[in-house]
């Protein structure tokens, strides 16, 4: 099965979406207007597809033989060692130790005690202030 993207639509420009009676000074203008936009985009970064795509096929994981399902999924040990990894790497994090090879931050920022502290001091803020808000509103209407 190939799917094939829809070809890109050219984009509308005031130049292509305005009137062809335009003085030499106007077309001038925007042939300026032109040219500065083109080059704001060519500085700009952007994202491209391959213009041609694949799908394959591939069979449903109920198809899966047990060797296959065992290569696939994690198993519970395998989740054990992974929470145990990342409690050994915020316990870094909280001492401000350096990273060992292999360790990575990235998802447990806001587990570190530091995050987690401020976190609940917002909180703890953001109750506060509604609590607050509605105790106002009680006075406002005379309720006590």
């Amino acid at each position: 099965i190939e799917l094939l993207p829809l070809p890109p639509s050219p984009p509308i420009t005031p130049a292509s979406t305005s009137s062809s009676r335009k003085t030499a000074p106007q077309q001038q203008e925007s042939q300026q207007q032109q040219q500065q936009q083109q080059q704001q985009h060519e500085t700009r970064k952007s994202v491209t597809f391959v213009p041609r795509t694949r799908a394959r096929k591939t069979i449903r994981r109920c198809d899966y033989t047990p060797e296959e399902r065992q290569l696939t999924w994690y198993t519970k040990e395998d989740m054990l060692e992974l929470r145990s990894d990342a409690i050994r790497t915020v316990r870094h994090l909280n001492k401000e130790k350096a990273l060992r090879k292999g360790e990575c931050r990235r998802g447990l920022e806001c587990r570190t005690q530091k995050e987690v502290e401020s976190r609940q001091a917002l909180i703890d803020r953001a109750r506060t202030v509604v609590f607050e808000t509605q105790e106002q509103q009680r006075q406002h209407r005379g309720d006590h």
